[in-house]
């Protein structure tokens, strides 16, 4: 058919007014389809294009999202830090870090902290079981689908830190406290000392030997002041509740 509307068109016949007027209108009719076709033969090839570009951004996209959801999986599944999706209370995915914190947990069962961990003084904060472990559990909402991220952490090292630098801290306000003390002590035992040396000596008069007695009786008498102090400050100091594990009690008295 293209090659027919784009041959050479035949000439009108001749002597036939009718005739010629109806094949001018042919003719016409011809060239307009013929553009029409062209014109749609157009858009068809723009058509074609703009679908392949699409398939192929289609396609591009997919395989960038494809890649990123592998780098996701491998950074959650390299995470140390236990992550859990949870949906409509049951669990959607869960990483290996999670189930090494939680044995036993799998996708799909009901999302819930284990029944052996305790809970701590601060809020989220479990102690996993009798293995001794301290774990951190922070529930996050994400997106529109009713999804929760819990993030487990083991903190048990940073716990431990702490507790050793309170322990040093204490330790250092004690050495302080000591040195102080030490210090408070040593100049009546001093003073206490030089008039005992005194009186040691035989030919001393009978007025100095009282002179030296009143003073030593003095600074004794400090010295007994100052130990009640002390003594009177560490009972009224106010007592301090702690919770703690038996098993660390029986641990610090072995």
């Amino acid at each position: 058919m293209n090659q027919a509307l784009t041959s050479t068109p035949p000439a009108p016949p001749k002597g036939e007014p009718g005739l010629a007027a109806a094949f001018h209108l042919f003719l016409e009719a011809s060239g307009a389809l013929q553009s029409q076709q062209e014109r749609l033969q157009q858009q068809v090839e723009r058509l074609r294009a703009e679908l392949a570009n699409t398939e192929r951004r289609l396609r591009e996209e997919y395989a960038a999202k494809a890649e990123l959801g592998e780098r996701l999986e491998s950074l959650l599944k390299a995470l140390p830090s236990g992550v859990v999706l949870i949906q409509h209370e049951r669990v959607l995915d869960v990483n290996p870090a999670a189930v090494e914190m939680i044995p036993g947990l799998r996708t799909g069962d009901a999302w819930r902290i284990p029944d052996s961990w305790q809970r701590s003084r601060t809020e989220g904060e479990y102690f996993a079981g009798s293995s001794g472990r301290v774990i951190q559990v922070r529930e996050i909402q994400v997106g529109p689908r009713s999804i929760r991220v819990a993030h487990l952490s083991d903190i048990t090292a940073t716990i431990r830190a702490r507790e050793q630098q309170e322990r040093e801290s204490k330790l250092a306000a004690m050495g302080r406290m000591a040195a102080q003390i030490a210090h408070q002590f040593r100049t009546p035992l001093a003073t206490t000392t030089i008039y005992a040396t005194h009186l040691q000596r035989p030919r001393l008069r009978a007025a100095d030997r009282q002179e030296f007695v009143r003073r030593l009786r003095e600074q004794l008498a400090s010295l007994e002041r100052l130990a009640s102090r002390m003594v009177q400050f560490v009972r009224d100091r106010p007592n301090r509740v702690a919770v703690c594990r038996v098993a660390d009690i029986i641990d610090a008295a072995a």
